[in-house]
């Protein structure tokens, strides 16, 4: 998940639910006991915002599997999937009744960065997605999976706005966390 999603929380106040397609459902669960956040993380930067949890059980059943994290790096225009529970428009209150997904394309992290000069500083550790003015991840997407293929390409950090006009979404870009987040699972 994203590292933001989880300041201010301690582990034994969280509990992941998996399998869930609604917000109704109880899915299958676990609790967490510790969780890890990258060196050089930042609430003010948004620098490395990656957080890897340790649960106290294996999740099992429909529609929960492990996933690749990516080994090669997903090239501007490619089209990707984002996944999120977050409200469906900037003006919006409530949550997606059932989880959401939308396609957008990767944008030049180059361009990107001249886009949000002036709002934030991006890194090496983001990349960027979506169709400014069209298609984006909203508010409570955060920390969901960007996918490519079949493998985790980031996990949604942060935007300005939803889909606002020159301002696509901004990931964390796994290919950057990758070596954190193995090191992360060898630990336990």
């Amino acid at each position: 998940t994203a590292a933001h999603c989880v300041v201010g929380t301690k582990a034994r106040q969280l509990r992941i639910v998996g399998g869930a397609t609604t917000l109704t459902q109880n899915g299958w669960q676990a609790n967490v006991l510790k969780y890890f956040l990258m060196r050089g993380w930042g609430l003010a930067s948004v620098n490395n915002d990656v957080c890897v949890m340790k649960l106290d059980r294996m999740l099992r059943g429909r529609n929960i599997r492990p996933i690749p994290l990516a080994s090669t790096p997903c090239k501007a225009g490619t089209i990707v999937r984002v996944f999120g529970w977050g409200i469906l428009s900037e003006r919006g209150t409530r949550l997606a009744e059932t989880i959401r997904a939308v396609d957008v394309p990767i944008i030049n992290r180059y361009k990107c960065a001249l886009q949000y000069r002036g709002y934030a500083n991006l890194t090496k550790s983001m990349m960027c997605a979506g169709v400014p003015g069209l298609k984006d991840s909203c508010s409570s997407d955060s920390g969901g999976p960007l996918i490519c293929g079949n493998s985790l390409y980031g996990v949604v950090s942060f935007g300005n706005g939803c889909a606002e006009i020159g301002f696509p979404g901004v990931y964390t870009k796994i290919l950057a966390v990758k070596r954190f987040i193995l090191r992360c699972i060898r630990k336990g």
